[in-house]
């Protein structure tokens, strides 16, 4: 059975603000490599251990990298090798958290290739790696199935983006292959493998047509990868694109501080203020702690109506005319 490695520590309490990356979801034909480089050299695999290199510096979070490591895990690919994890802070991504296995492992002939490839070129390459025909443990150790999964991690040189695109697949039984739940989706940045601490983890939750890209704060509370989840395979074509927030934490940490809430322990109505002009207030949203949308204002910001809301904490997200801002209330009974 695989291993799932270091990310058993993480936590369940979610942010959806102060965060690198925002999500943005697309469609198109899905276009098998050819004529790629193949990283499991046509054997068959379970865990496998291989490097990409990527063949142009990509900037990730704050890291800028040229090489992925996947250190004997299939479904995570890490910017540090293992001998690195006690020393260096590494972070990875997860284009398709699921415990996938060759498809032909039973048989020994391998029936499911792992490769890359080098698109472009200088100044708009695109590094892709591949899982072509991928099978799933619960099925494919034993012979027992043919489920499968074809999806491609896109590293673009112009603008650092991440794509993750997903084609053909076929899953008799869903909860039994997912163990439960679903397949999940989603990067870290800053592990530290001695204190279990990271400095942002985003995956994805909930339907695969329009899912949620939730921000994972640094408390060990329950397994993220049972949390949260796609709820359903993404259709062929699919295409997930992480693209680099053009406001950083700094300058949203930096414009919460000239907005504050009153009063902080609401029953009925909130109050926005702020020392800034109101008239740069784009849009306020109210988010409850799970990251769902309750309310959007776009006008009398003083005079916020939530006496409808359950108790609970809430999120309170700020876009004026020169960015991000983020404050916290709670509303009671």
């Amino acid at each position: 059975m695989k291993s799932l490695i270091l990310f058993l520590f993480l936590t369940s309490n979610v942010l959806l603000y102060s965060q690198t990356y925002e999500l943005s979801v697309g469609q198109d034909v899905y276009k098998p490599l050819e004529k790629s480089i193949s990283l499991t050299n046509n054997q068959v695999w379970d865990d496998p251990d291989y490097n990409v290199p990527i063949g142009f510096n990509f900037t990730f979070f704050d890291d800028v990298i040229d090489r992925l490591y996947s250190n004997e895990s299939d479904v995570i690919l890490f910017t540090e090798p293992e001998s690195t994890y006690d020393y260096v802070p590494f972070s990875a991504f997860l284009p398709f958290f699921a415990d996938l296995i060759d498809l032909g492992f039973s048989s020994g002939e391998s029936l499911s290739n792992i490769s890359y490839l080098l698109e472009g070129e200088e100044g708009s390459r695109i590094c892709i790696i591949e899982w072509s025909n991928a099978g799933f443990y619960e099925t494919s150790y034993n012979g027992a199935g043919s489920d499968f999964v074809n999806f491609q991690l896109w590293l673009h040189e112009d603008g650092d983006l991440i794509e993750v695109h997903f084609g053909d697949s076929e899953i008799t039984d869903f909860f039994g292959v997912f163990d439960g739940g679903g397949p999940t989706l989603g990067i870290v940045a800053g592990f530290d493998n001695n204190t279990s601490q990271f400095d942002e983890f985003l995956v994805l939750d909930g339907d695969p047509a329009s899912p949620t890209l939730v921000s994972i704060e640094n408390n060990a509370s329950s397994y993220f990868y049972e949390e949260y989840i796609l709820d359903a395979m993404p259709e062929s074509g699919t295409i997930y694109r992480f693209n680099r927030n053009s406001v950083s934490t700094n300058e949203i940490k930096e414009l919460s501080t000239h907005f504050y809430i009153q009063p902080n322990l609401v029953r009925n109505t909130v109050s926005l203020r702020t020392q800034l002009s109101l008239h740069s207030v784009k849009s306020v949203s109210i988010h409850n702690s799970d990251g769902a949308l309750m309310k959007t204002i776009h006008g009398d910001y003083e005079n916020i109506d939530i006496g409808q809301f359950a108790s609970g904490i809430y999120n309170m997200k700020i876009l004026t005319s020169d960015g991000l801002a983020t404050k916290r209330f709670v509303k009671i009974d």
